[in-house]
């Protein structure tokens, strides 16, 4: 095999590799999900509007577990604070906002991936 031959099929593997990376970056997003949780100490669902419930559905989950967004409010009750992201037209989503990562993980413990079948974002203040 010559040296072109050989340096064709390097570059033809590290372009499969490549897209290969890119098309599970598009799908699962473990890169982004990596940088937003261990550098910026949040939490992100990444759920697309189309995905998304209903706002009236997610209205009706957080009156439903008002005791379980108490709890939450309560880890640290000076700063954290429990939202509906409504950016999506007739959707939506819960936003926790919280001081430290320590409340984060007390979070996480208590409601675990989503609240109740809602996704919901993390964001360290």
């Amino acid at each position: 095999m010559t040296k072109t031959r050989k340096q064709g099929w390097i570059v033809l593997a590290f372009l499969i590799i490549l897209a290969a990376l890119i098309w599970i970056e598009s799908k699962a997003h473990p890169f982004g999900k990596w940088i937003s949780s261990t550098v910026y100490d949040n939490r992100v669902h990444y759920s697309s509007c189309e995905e998304l419930p209903s706002l009236s559905n997610v209205e009706q989950v957080m009156e439903d577990h008002h005791d379980v967004i108490q709890q939450i409010e309560n880890i640290d009750p000076s700063f954290i604070r429990v939202y509906i992201d409504s950016s999506c037209p007739g959707k939506g989503s819960l936003v926790i906002e919280y001081p430290s990562h320590g409340d984060r993980v007390q979070i996480e413990a208590l409601i675990g991936e989503t609240f109740f079948g809602i996704p919901w974002k993390g964001v360290n203040i």
